[in-house]
């Protein structure tokens, strides 16, 4: 794929992604939209430096406020042709994969790859809000769970030696419990008389619940050995950890501490939170522009998003 072909590419994702942002906040009901822009209270934290909090509750209002017009389904609203998509949202996404691989595009797959771009300076960082637009859901699905490898439809948890010894080990006790807890129930099923029924149905469900957390567990030590029990594909991942801590020390201006379950999905939402430099100039137009004819900020609820986030 020539370098051309790419940069068209990016500018018409870029684009499109915008303005079919900008349609959404115009046509989608006041109900739907208050609901999907509450925003938690420490959301702001999560983003890198210091959002100016006057600024984004002003901007979240003016996203939020009555259009004083038609809205919804009775709304009215012309989209260009080379924007519409096909009805059959599965072939539309077909389509999608297909150019893809078409032009050998490599997709960026979990965090490990987006925080490499974010190394390489494909990738940048946006702040929270501006005078023409605010991020608004970014990140919404990030969660406090270790950062993982996503492979062959598997998340693969990343940790340093330490680290994997003491999830090996709280496997294992997870493994215990959940085994001496199983016994005990059905202790408690065989000391039952006949009669009661009831107590019987709610101790089998307690039983299987048991039984399918065991599974998990089982399953979750199988999938470290597979990937960590041979010493080539434990480096890998050792350096995959090491490369996400180096991002870690210095990312924004602000540091994050992998160990923190808050300051990881801190850390994920500032990295969803990156967009490449080229469609961040046609965004910034696009805001400027919607902001001119609007006088409210564009609202953004999507950027950058690994294979793994979607899943």
């Amino acid at each position: 794929m020539n370098k051309q072909f790419r940069h068209r590419l990016l500018a018409l994702i870029a684009i499109s992604a915008a303005t079919i942002i900008a349609a959404w906040v115009l046509i989608h009901s006041t109900r739907a939209r208050r609901h999907r822009l509450r925003q938690p209270p420490d959301y702001l934290s999560n983003f890198a430096g210091a959002p100016d909090a006057d600024l984004w509750t002003q901007a979240v209002e003016q996203v939020k406020a009555d259009r004083g017009e038609p809205a919804g389904g009775s709304a009215a609203v012309e989209v260009p042709p080379e924007l519409r998509h096909y009805s059959d949202r599965h072939w539309f996404l077909a389509t999608q994969v297909a150019e893809v691989r078409k032009n050998n595009i490599q997709t960026c797959q979990d965090f490990v790859d987006l925080a490499a771009m974010i190394k390489r300076g494909e990738l940048v960082a946006l702040p929270a809000v501006t005078d023409t637009y605010i991020l608004l859901g970014v990140g919404a699905k990030a969660d406090e769970g270790v950062f993982s490898r996503y492979q062959d439809d598997h998340s693969i948890g990343l940790y340093n030696d330490a680290q994997l010894r003491d999830e090996y080990q709280r496997l294992e006790a997870t493994r215990g419990n959940l085994e001496q807890e199983n016994v005990d129930l059905k202790k408690q099923l065989g000391a039952l008389k006949k009669r009661d029924r009831a107590r019987q149905r709610e101790l089998q469900k307690q039983i299987a619940a048991r039984q399918q957390e065991l599974r998990s567990t089982e399953e979750n030590k199988a999938l470290l050995n597979q990937f960590y029990g041979h010493a080539d594909s434990r480096q890998k991942l050792f350096r995959d950890y090491d490369s996400l801590q180096s991002l870690a020390r210095n990312f924004g201006g602000r540091s994050y501490d992998l160990n923190n379950s808050t300051d990881r999905q801190a850390m994920k939402v500032n990295m969803l939170s990156s967009v490449r430099p080229e469609a961040l100039k046609v965004m910034e137009e696009i805001a400027t522009d919607y902001h001119q004819k609007f006088e409210r900020p564009l609202p953004v609820s999507s950027l950058v998003r690994p294979e793994q986030y979607q899943h």
